[in-house]
């Protein structure tokens, strides 16, 4: 599982691959990374990067990795005649692929509307239902509390994520993933952000 100090080491060149993509102005961490910032062994378990883009959340919100709606393998054209924005499509496409450090993919859209990209879950409280049970699957196997994982060897960090990690994933694996927008003040969220590019 990363550290703070190993992810600084490497946070500008993933923000540079994002600032690359097309219609994105400009690149922000926040999260774990930014609230223990200056606790550098601390773990992360993911990294939180919005891209700031010019494209708008309706634009997103229509994409989804769903085999039967999935516009990722369409030719402008074909996106065009579907009604999809063909920019908007790329930049997912593009922002998706960056996974360095289990990257969670946030965007504030033009419209200034925070977006996520991930799957889509029945509710809130079945994701936390499905994080507590990680954790706690987690703690089983390595004996560790997440709250002192700071504290854990190396190995024994790596396990308590391959752990965590292997319990989310089987319980997501097959569901569609897509942008979906939080309900949310956009200025509170930007107070905690980093600006990185």
């Amino acid at each position: 599982m990363p550290t703070i100090i190993t992810v600084e080491a490497n946070i500008n060149n993933i923000a540079k691959n994002i600032s690359d993509i097309d219609g994105v102005k400009s690149v922000l961490v926040w999260g774990s990374f930014v609230k223990n910032a200056k606790k550098k062994n601390s773990v992360i378990r993911d990294l939180d990067i919005i891209a700031v883009s010019e494209i708008f959340s309706e634009d997103l919100l229509s994409i989804t990795n769903d085999n039967i709606y999935s516009p990722f393998n369409l030719s402008v054209t074909e996106l065009e005649d579907e009604g999809f924005d063909p920019k908007a499509v790329q930049f997912t496409k593009s922002f998706i692929k960056i996974k360095e450090y289990n990257v969670d993919h946030w965007a504030i859209s033009n419209d200034k509307k925070l977006l996520h990209w991930g799957a889509f879950i029945e509710n809130k409280d079945h994701w936390e239902e499905i994080k507590e049970q990680a954790e706690k699957h987690a703690q089983k196997e390595t004996k560790t509390n997440r709250n002192n994982l700071y504290k854990a060897s190396q190995v024994t960090k790596n396990r308590w994520t391959n752990n965590y990690n292997h319990w989310i994933n089987k319980h997501l694996v097959g569901m569609p993933e897509g942008w979906y927008a939080l309900k949310c003040d956009i200025n509170e969220i930007l107070k905690e952000t980093q600006k990185i590019l």
